[in-house]
């Protein structure tokens, strides 16, 4: 407590040692010797009004001088002390520190001049200005700025500098508030600091540095959008470390005034885009309060009312556009709405229109405010008058609609059937012919090629056919159990050749735990990412395709293939997944349906996933497919299974009777010639009503049945033939091109034993003789026949020149001819050049011979 007695002349005549130290001398005598004119008050003046004021309860704060010239605010409790005569004697009192609760008031007083004036600021340079000012009632702000930073040019604009020259805006580059931004926390500095700064290279200073620097960054939601800084050229002690908690004080109120504009210039677009919004759509919008009168509506309503502007509806009733009649339902309809607070929806409205009825659809709802109370109704009205009148157009539509679609439909089934039969000969045979032990290298990878661009002819089928099963909603899952990594392994050798005779480099990598065995859809998940690297491979002519394999949680795997291709626009990447579209910029290269990335992102929705994109033109593409999926035991036979191939029925089933029934020659002649071997007997027939004889007189265990044939078809022959066999047990094996899925599900419903489409792979159809028909044969080791493959550095060069003329003049039976005699003379095959010549890519041939 600093107790003090003064004389009537202000001088000092006691004081204690509170006091002393207050005011910063070394003893009591050293004080009371000082010059309170000159050495105590700040402002002699102020000591008459502090001393009428020793008798008011509400003090007047004033400042002293300390010995070392700096300055406290004090508040003086003091009285008179007179003698009996009333003479004053002198004053005594107490003085107490105030200079902190002073600072912290001033403080106080400009945060909330600075908060207030940022509700009333509409300009961000006056703004700044008036914060500046109210800033200099604390400390000094003669030279002082705030700065605001745009991240994406890297510069920092600053409305409004106090004390120097600046740009408007300026870049970031190296500078203290550049490193005051990036560092995101306060920074007070000296002239040993900014030294420190720029000899480290973290700035670099321009022009004369100040004495001190103090910056504070700007921060809305964890984002930095600017700087408040403060510095003197002159006064090293002009701030103090507290001033880093006002500088950061004021930071707040300035984020929170820039977040407000930034919200206030949000809602002001909202408004806007809504007004748009609702002008330019073709119903009539309208909301209106308790008493029905107009709040507002769009420019659909008022022109459709014979009006230039909403102003000249606001306000007004029903009662001032429509008769009496039609207002009092509208009223009736509004006040059931508002004392119910049920939306009334889609019910007819009809007006008359210079003497024409209108008819509308319309909806009205409880118009709600913030608090959840019902202030009146909003409704929308659309002119459904055409539409009406036209419903016996649109009926006979919808008929010519459904028959177009059943037209598509049988258009496709006979597509299916009529490339399917032929194909089914094709592939037939050389699967037959693969059987043969005798071949020589070139013929069994001949009878590769056919058979693999067969089945590549059979997915293209299969694409147009699985898009209009998608489209009618009928595809759904066949899960079984089976090996992930086999099959990816297995697609990767898929296209490891074609990657490298474009010098692509083909990698896989897998990203942690992958389970070996899982319970999914296999086939759906061997289409869709053979599709996405078969696009990947097209679309890069130089660089990688990375498949990369992760176990997401939730028992979901996510596939993602990764290109340094050609890319796709922006623009173009929602089209690539639309049936038979490609992207623009691609279709140089394009081949197959247009429909590989519609199935595919189909085929991820049905397994609870999804394809996404990512991609930039020029620099590459990124597709990821994420599928769910069940983990599941690893399956110990599959794999022996595979390994072993069908000699003959086990000796108890020799002679098991087995018909086969087709219109076509070569369908029949391939069958018999695969399962003849085997130990079967075997009788033919060429219809459905030679099928009923051969059943009536020979009684076959097994019927392999076509379904489209002369005289009488197989669905009805399978009827048939049901209806005769009694207690024989007859397996009907319906063997067919049909792509009808009604066809499928009615010879099944039936009791038909299994529906296998053609072309046949003799693989699946002996596994369903196996599982479906009883039937149980004797296995072998499957014989492997190993390929020599030559590499092109062998070819002699007469020979790579007789290639290379060959190529150069586009004589493709030439160099086919040329590949033969090379095979033969070498024993060896030369893939690279095979399919060169096959993809008819002789501008790669020639590369590849002269590399």
């Amino acid at each position: 407590m600093c107790i003090y007695k003064t004389a009537p002349n202000g001088r000092i005549i006691n004081a204690n040692s509170a006091l002393v130290k207050l005011l910063g001398y070394n003893s009591k005598e050293e004080l009371l010797a000082i010059d309170v004119k000159t050495q105590l008050y700040v402002d002699y003046k102020k000591r008459k009004d502090v001393i009428h004021h020793f008798s008011e309860t509400e003090k007047i704060r004033h400042r002293l001088f300390k010995k070392d010239g700096s300055i406290i605010w004090v508040e003086n409790y003091g009285e008179e002390i007179k003698n009996s005569d009333g003479e004053l004697l002198y004053y005594e009192g107490i003085i107490r520190d105030v200079t902190e609760a002073k600072r912290a008031n001033d403080i106080l007083r400009v945060l909330l001049n600075i908060s207030q004036n940022g509700y009333k600021q509409e300009d961000l340079k006056g703004y700044n200005r008036y914060i500046i000012g109210e800033l200099g009632k604390l400390i000094d702000v003669s030279n002082s700025y705030i700065a605001y930073y745009n991240e994406s040019r890297q510069t920092i604009s600053i409305p409004f500098i106090s004390g120097e020259e600046a740009e408007e805006e300026f870049p970031l580059a190296k500078s203290l508030t550049g490193y005051l931004i990036r560092n995101r926390k306060p920074l007070f500095l000296g002239p040993n600091q900014f030294k420190e700064l720029e000899d480290a290279g973290e700035i670099e200073l321009i022009g004369m540095a100040s004495k001190v620097w103090l910056g504070v960054p700007l921060i809305i939601d964890g984002e930095v959008i600017g700087a408040i800084v403060v510095q003197s050229y002159d006064n090293e002690n002009a701030y103090q470390q507290s001033d880093i908690d006002l500088l950061e004080l004021v930071s707040s109120h300035i984020s929170i005034a820039v977040q407000r504009k930034r919200k206030e210039n949000e809602i002001f677009v909202s408004k806007q885009v809504l007004r748009k919004v609702l002008d330019n759509i073709p119903i009539r919008v309208f909301w209106k309060d308790k008493e029905s009168r107009f709040l507002g509506c769009n420019k659909s309503f008022y022109e459709g009312i014979s009006f230039k502007s909403d102003k000249e509806v606001i306000g007004k009733t029903d009662y001032d556009f429509n008769t009496k009649e039609v207002a009092d339902k509208t009223r009736n309809d509004e006040l059931e709405i508002i004392n119910t607070g049920i939306s009334k929806l889609k019910f007819i409205e009809k007006f008359i229109v210079n003497g024409e009825e209108v008819i509308f659809s319309s909806n009205k709802l409880p118009f709600i405010d913030q608090d959840n109370k019902i202030i009146g109704t909003i409704g929308t009205s659309a002119d459904i008058t055409k539409r009406l009148k036209s419903t016996e157009k649109l009926k006979i539509a919808t008929e010519e609609a459904v028959s177009a679609n059943l037209s598509k439909s049988i258009f496709l089934s006979n597509m299916s059937h009529e490339i399917r039969t032929p194909l089914n000969a094709i592939l037939g045979y050389s699967q037959l012919l693969q059987d043969d032990d005798n071949l020589t290298k070139g013929q069994y990878e001949n009878l590769k090629t056919i058979n693999k661009s067969g089945e590549h002819l059979l997915s293209l089928i299969n694409d147009v056919l699985d898009m209009s099963k998608i489209e009618a909603g009928r595809i759904t899952l066949k899960e079984a159990d089976f090996s992930l990594q086999a099959l990816l392994k297995e697609v990767e050798g898929l296209f490891k050749f074609k990657a490298a005779q474009k010098s692509i480099e083909l990698r896989t990598v897998t990203k942690g735990y992958i389970p070996e065995y899982i319970f999914s859809d296999e086939s759906k998940i061997r289409q869709v990412i053979i599709n996405l690297i078969g696009n990947a491979i097209k679309f890069t002519s130089k660089g990688f395709v990375q498949i990369s394999i992760q176990n997401l949680k939730d028992n979901f795997i996510n596939v993602i293939v990764k290109d340094s291709g050609i890319g796709i626009l922006k623009e173009e990447q929602e089209s690539v997944f639309k049936p038979f579209e490609q992207a623009k910029k691609g279709e140089r290269v394009s081949g197959g349906t247009g429909l590989g990335l519609a199935i595919s992102k189909k085929f991820s929705h049905l397994m609870e996933g999804d394809i996404t994109i990512k991609s930039e033109y020029g620099k590459g593409s990124e597709f990821s497919f994420k599928f769910k999926y069940k983990e599941c035991k690893q399956n110990q036979n599959k794999g022996e299974a595979e390994a072993l191939k069908v000699v003959s029925l086990i000796p108890e089933l020799k002679g098991l009777k087995l018909a086969i029934v087709d219109d076509r020659f070569e369908n029949r002649d391939i069958l018999y010639q695969k399962l003849n071997p085997l130990g079967f007997d075997i009788q033919q027939a060429e219809n459905g009503l030679e099928a009923v004889e051969l059943y009536k007189k020979w009684k076959p265990d097994i019927i392999l049945l076509d379904v489209v044939m002369p005289v009488l078809n197989g669905i009805e022959a399978t009827r048939q033939i049901l209806q005769l066999k009694g207690n024989h047990n007859v397996k009907i094996f319906i063997v067919s091109a049909s792509a009808l899925e009604s066809e499928q599900q009615e010879v099944m419903s039936m009791g038909a034993t299994v529906f296998i489409k053609k072309p046949i792979k003799f693989v699946d159809l002996l596994a369903e003789l196996v599982h479906k028909g009883d039937v149980k044969f004797v296995y072998e080791a499957q014989k492997k026949i190993e390929i020599n493959n030559g590499n092109v550095s062998e070819i002699p060069k007469p020979i790579k020149d007789k290639f290379i003329n060959a190529a150069l003049e586009g004589d493709f039976l030439l160099l086919e001819e040329l590949l033969i005699d090379l095979e033969k003379s070498t024993n060896k095959t030369f893939k690279p050049l095979d399919d060169c010549i096959r993809e008819m890519e002789f501008e790669e041939l020639i590369n590849l011979l002269t590399s």
